[in-house]
């Protein structure tokens, strides 16, 4: 009996310590980006929906410093974790129409209808780039798996306390390496930095590409969310959108994601 007791013991010790161990060696920068947007306190984002404006350089404008306008607007729906569509409309000045446009990923290919026809504008396979109508993360990709996560430290962003976090991944076609700026108590993402080659021959550079998360609103469930995303190219402002609306968890119809294609028909 005193042998079945001491055994159980040993069991019962060596549990707690490798549950302690295995604890203790979970990576701090991958920990916090596992709970970005409170992911493990209040649930994964499965879907979201959003009404959003996007504003560009004003045309003749573009040498004044940050003259931008309203050039379209577009809703988008998601569904985890990389199924998205878009409905936009592009405002051309001078144009006698709007352009109407739908995109639509499901994972596996990419189309964009125009609004007269059934027929795809185009169809291709999905290249797995991650939504820039999105912050970061919300969409996650096949790349996504290989990411490597490495603590910084910690910085302020404005008034906000962030965790700087680096993310290298040698399987992203975008960026190399990325890094983070993660608000140590909403979990969000306040500033995104990268490096990214642009150009053909002999007129290849580098262009360092930073994105700003503003505007944070408190969502239903209690998480924050980013009402503005600002997107900045070797310190130069190039475009932000707006927010006007937005709803996650809503829950929504796969029908979206899987349009009536023509070209799919069975002949």
């Amino acid at each position: 009996m005193l042998k079945k007791v001491l055994f159980l013991l040993f069991v019962i010790i060596l549990t707690t310590q490798w549950a302690y161990t295995k604890e203790n060696n979970v990576n701090p920068a991958k920990k916090i980006m596992d709970n970005l947007y409170m992911a493990g306190t209040l649930g994964k984002i499965n879907d979201m929906v959003v009404d959003m404006e996007f504003f560009g350089p004003a045309p003749g404008k573009q040498e004044a410093k940050n003259v931008m306008e309203s050039f379209g607007t577009a809703k988008l729906f998601f569904t985890a974790p990389n199924k998205i569509r878009t409905e936009k409309k592009i405002t051309i000045p001078g144009a006698q129409a709007d352009i109407y446009t739908i995109t639509i990923r499901d994972g596996r290919l990419d189309w964009k209808f125009g609004p007269y026809s059934p027929w795809p504008l185009s169809k291709r396979e999905d290249d797995h780039h991650h939504s820039i109508y999105l912050p970061f993360s919300i969409d996650t990709q096949p790349q996504d798996q290989f990411r490597n996560f490495t603590m910084v430290g910690k910085e302020k962003v404005g008034d906000r306390d962030a965790y700087v976090i680096s993310i290298s991944n040698e399987k992203d076609p975008l960026a190399k390496l990325i890094t983070i700026w993660v608000d140590i108590e909403r979990y969000i993402p306040l500033k995104e930095e990268y490096t990214v080659t642009e150009g053909e021959k002999d007129k290849v550079k580098e262009v360092n590409k930073t994105i700003m998360y503003k505007d944070v609103t408190q969502m239903d469930d209690g998480r924050w969310m980013p009402h503005k995303i600002e997107t900045y190219a070797s310190g130069k402002m190039t475009t932000y959108i707006i927010y006007r609306q937005s709803a996650i968890n809503v829950g929504l119809p796969p029908n979206l994601f899987a349009p009536d294609d023509p070209s799919l028909a069975p002949r």
